[in-house]
């Protein structure tokens, strides 16, 4: 002990405005703090009133950790260094964001310190044909299917340099074109809408499902649009768009021309002929693509 009482857990003690470790006239000095097993501590603690309020070492494993306290008992990790990597993680800090939003195809660039990204987004909405009907018959058409909806969480350490970031196009009378992020993760667009053909009998039309997402960590497959219903060689009815999570779909109308989507990835609405006048369909909302970026 140098000017102060030791203990058994404290065995060198020093009472001192300050302290100096020097080097024994050349070369450098080296303080080397040892301990038993890696579940143990080895660190220097710093006080006031000998209640700890900030610690630096490798404090139950050997990362290398800095901590602070405002009362000595609750620690928060302000640094953690990896010991196998070197990386630097900050558990407290609010990580630093960037969003990206694609309305159109375009190619992504991997910016420098990226830790991972999150993406995700929706296939193009289906369309639907236009509709005509025979003398004295009616023939309405089923709305468009929405477009398939996922999310996905990358790595930085899976990317490429860039990648293609694809965004589905609603086509007329078609399938909505699927969205994709190079090939990671893939969206279908939404079906079509079908026509259910010339006639007086009462009944009714469906569209199919959109396709499921491939490499989505988490989706919801497009949904069907609605039916198209036919009652009489007079009376029908177009079905509506199916909404997707950005907004709703067009309109199906009686006998006139459909309305397009309103929103990405939304169908469009069924046209309905009735006695030879042709109908206009309708067009779906075109896909969009998000790439969270996180630092």
């Amino acid at each position: 002990m140098v000017n102060a009482t030791a203990d058994t857990t404290n065995r060198l003690t020093v009472g001192s405005a300050a302290s100096l470790f020097n080097h024994t006239g050349t070369g450098g000095h080296q303080i080397k703090v040892n301990k038993a097993a890696a579940g143990d501590t080895a660190s220097f603690l710093f006080q006031t009133g000998f209640s700890g309020r900030a610690e630096i070492g490798t404090t139950g494993d050997d990362d290398f950790h800095f901590k602070v306290s405002a009362n000595g008992s609750v620690w928060k990790q302000a640094i953690v260094v990896d010991r196998s990597t070197g990386a630097v993680s900050l558990p407290n800090t609010p990580r630093t964001m960037t969003q990206k939003i694609y309305t159109a195809s375009a190619t992504w660039t991997k910016p420098a310190g990226l830790t991972k990204i999150q993406v995700w987004g929706i296939g193009a909405g289906g369309s639907t044909p236009d509709s005509t009907a025979a003398t004295g018959e009616a023939n309405p058409c089923s709305g468009g299917g929405s477009g398939t909806y996922g999310i996905k969480e990358i790595l930085a350490s899976s990317l490429g340099a860039t990648e293609s970031v694809t965004v589905g196009v609603a086509v007329a009378a078609s399938a909505g074109e699927a969205s994709s992020f190079g090939a990671h993760m893939t969206l279908p667009g939404g079906a079509a809408g079908n026509l259910m053909g010339s006639g007086t009998v009462q009944t009714s039309v469906s569209t199919g499902l959109a396709g499921a997402a491939s490499g989505a960590d988490w989706s919801v497959t497009g949904s069907r649009g609605a039916r198209g219903f036919r009652w009489s060689g007079t009376m029908a009815q177009g079905g509506n768009g199916t909404p997707s999570a950005f907004g709703s779909g067009g309109s199906g109308n009686i006998n006139s021309s459909a309305i397009d989507a309103n929103a990405y990835g939304a169908g469009g609405g069924g046209a309905c002929s009735v006695n030879t006048v042709t109908r206009a369909g309708a067009v779906g909302g075109n896909g969009i693509m998000f790439v969270l970026e996180i630092y």
